[in-house]
């Protein structure tokens, strides 16, 4: 298995001041997405920036083809809220106790 970083941007500048209660909803469903993608130990890691101008992923996959596959049918990739560009990705240091 390969990993993959994968950088989510949203596809209109101020997007958190100015989201709408319908993109506020496919947010949501890319957050639920993400936890399905994490419980099926495909998800290593996804956060964002605090000024929300993006947001990385890192998914395992076997091949590019398949991660970007998976992260096309992101609800908020598929409905165009979030553009996504996908990178082969070799993560050095993990964490193990981080703070909370």
């Amino acid at each position: 298995m390969a990993q993959f970083a994968v950088i989510l941007k949203p596809t209109r500048a101020h997007f958190l001041e100015t989201i709408l209660p319908s993109e506020d909803q496919i947010v949501q469903e890319h957050f639920y997405y993400l936890k399905e993608l994490m419980d099926r130990k495909k998800l290593v890691l996804a956060g964002r920036c605090i000024d929300a101008s993006f947001g990385l992923v890192i998914i395992i996959a076997n091949e590019l083809k398949e991660a970007q596959s998976i992260i096309d049918c992101d609800p908020a990739v598929m409905r165009k809220i979030f553009t996504a560009t996908v990178h082969p990705f070799s993560l050095a240091l993990l964490a193990d106790d981080l703070p909370k």
